[in-house]
């Protein structure tokens, strides 16, 4: 089951919200004390399931008896120093081990028998869905667990009970694309009698965040996603032209896709009375590579920064090994989204951003920082611009299938030629919404369909450049929707007016179902 489809909108959302605060007006102040068995948690744990098993039933008892070894492995945790350890790499092998298989075992398989001529067999193996975000997630919980056993943290919820553990494992609104929430917060937030309540505030402010993050998805990604697709295929044949078009058009695809994903699971979380941690926050209107990366994916920067970056020593060990270690969190994020040399090389690329970045010599002020002025300070606009472009160039990286492709991408960004493939890309572009003057085209003046597809096209990015110079998702909603009280009463006809054409937008995302793609971070 997927966010953007009709039966999870319109059978299985509505249900899930109903059930949950009715089970929780039910059972009282009794289902407080008696939480491992609470009928809510079982609702929730159930509906989880259910979400997750339409994808596969073999998966969902994988992801369960997952949950177990790591369960059982916290909970023998506390006996000394060495035993916890060995525990803490034992659980973490676990998920290395699933993800090597399920995500990397072709990849390892081919490069062994390139370098040393073995002849180990190929598989044709099936990745489950979301495997990426919750083996992180397992693992941050097996190293909270440790640290709260070992006496460098304290937190009472670093060994739950199973049930709402288990919820936290299977919590369908972030099992399949994060964010990678850690376990002690999302416990803390299931056991607060505030937040089982019916709350209207919450409920519209998560309609809202759904309403966003749908139209990304299916009115703006996915519109651009028909031409990316075929233009990445046609690589060879590009021009400078349509290769830049087409890059601009995945960059925004790329964006849309994840981060009005993530809206949307914030929004259903946020409808059931709890908080998932924000994942984006305008990155693209981000001045430098550093400050791009605190507002990209911004749970997966978190976890490295805390599970890898710090224990390696962070920035207390010299400027060289503070460097040394950035290379390392951003080789292993490139690694974390496929297995493949495109992948590595774009984590390279933005790990040497980010060190240039670190060294100061050219950058935008920031006086919130704390850190010292670069030594060449310019205007943030160009700032902007600059991390921008840069970004733009290793996503080439990300998106090409081997280096080859990769490789002739950037050659074709230099090829200045009459754009004959940028018609046969943007024949993608018949849409609904252009379709009547497509066909008057069609009819009066063939030649000028395809001047209409890309004019069409470029209306598009240019629209999508306009969004995302707009605050985000999270921002709009605690503008129009806060939580506190004392601040609706503000223009309210005004309110009415602006919550009305986010209606209008919801019915134009739930109109556009029916030829939506899938998510595309499905594949990572």
């Amino acid at each position: 089951m997927i966010f953007h489809s009709y039966s999870f909108i319109c059978l299985f959302l509505p249900f899930m919200v109903a059930g949950w605060y009715l089970l929780w007006r039910l059972v009282g102040a009794r289902g407080m004390r008696t939480e491992a068995g609470s009928l809510p948690l079982l609702f929730l744990l159930g509906m989880s399931a259910v979400f997750y098993g339409r994808f596969s039933v073999f998966f969902l008892g994988l992801l369960v008896a997952d949950a177990l070894i790591v369960y059982l492995l916290g909970a023998g945790m506390g006996r000394g120093r060495g035993p916890d350890r060995c525990l803490l790499a034992a659980g973490v092998l676990v998920q290395l081990g699933l993800l090597l298989y399920y995500k990397y075992y072709n990849f390892t398989a081919e490069n062994l028998n390139l370098l040393f001529h073995t002849a180990i067999p190929l598989r044709e193996v099936l990745l489950p869905i979301g495997i990426s975000f919750y083996a992180f997630g397992l693992i941050s919980f097996l190293a909270d667990r440790y640290r709260t056993a070992q006496g460098s943290e304290r937190d009472p919820l670093a060994q739950p009970a199973f049930l709402p553990y288990l919820c936290y494992v299977l919590y369908f609104p972030k099992v399949l694309q994060g964010p990678i929430m850690r376990c002690g917060p999302f416990i803390r937030q299931l056991r607060d009698p505030a937040r089982h309540r019916f709350d209207r505030r919450r409920l519209q402010r998560g309609l809202l965040l759904f309403t966003i993050g749908l139209s990304k998805k299916v009115l703006l990604g996915d519109a651009l996603g028909r031409v990316t697709d075929v233009g990445f295929f046609h690589t060879y044949f590009l021009d400078s032209l349509t290769a830049v078009l087409v890059l601009l058009s995945y960059t925004f695809q790329l964006y849309f896709d994840f981060s009005g994903y993530c809206d949307m699971a914030e929004g259903i979380s946020c409808m059931l009375g709890i908080d998932l941690p924000a994942n984006f926050r305008a990155p693209y209107q981000a001045a430098s590579p550093r400050e791009l990366w605190q507002r990209w994916h911004m749970t997966l920067s978190d976890f490295f920064i805390r599970y890898v970056y710090i224990p390696l020593g962070g920035s207390r060990r010299g400027r060289g090994r503070m460097l040394a270690n950035v290379l390392v969190v951003f080789l292993l994020s490139g690694i974390w989204h496929g297995a493949g040399w495109t992948y590595l090389c774009w984590g390279l690329m933005q790990g040497l951003l980010v060190i240039w970045d670190d060294l100061g010599l050219v950058g935008v002020r920031d006086e919130r920082s704390g850190h010292r002025p670069p030594r060449i300070v310019i205007p943030r606009a160009l700032g902007v611009a600059w991390t921008f472009a840069m970004f733009v160039l290793s996503l080439i990286f990300f998106r090409s299938d081997d280096l080859s492709r990769a490789l002739a991408y950037f050659r074709q960004l230099a090829r200045p030629a009459w754009p004959g493939y940028l018609f046969i890309i943007a024949r993608e572009m018949e849409l609904p919404e252009n379709y009547i003057l497509l066909q008057a085209a069609k009819l009066a003046a063939p030649g000028m369909a395809d001047w209409i597809r890309v004019g069409t096209w470029v209306a598009l990015l240019a629209i999508s450049a306009l969004v995302l110079s707009k605050p985000c998702a999270y921002q709009i909603a605690e503008r129009l929707c806060p939580l506190a009280d004392g601040e609706e009463g503000r223009d309210a006809g005004g309110h009415r007016l602006v919550m009305a054409g986010y209606g209008l937008l919801l019915a134009a995302g739930i109109l556009s179902l029916g030829g939506v793609s899938s998510f595309l971070y499905f594949q990572y």
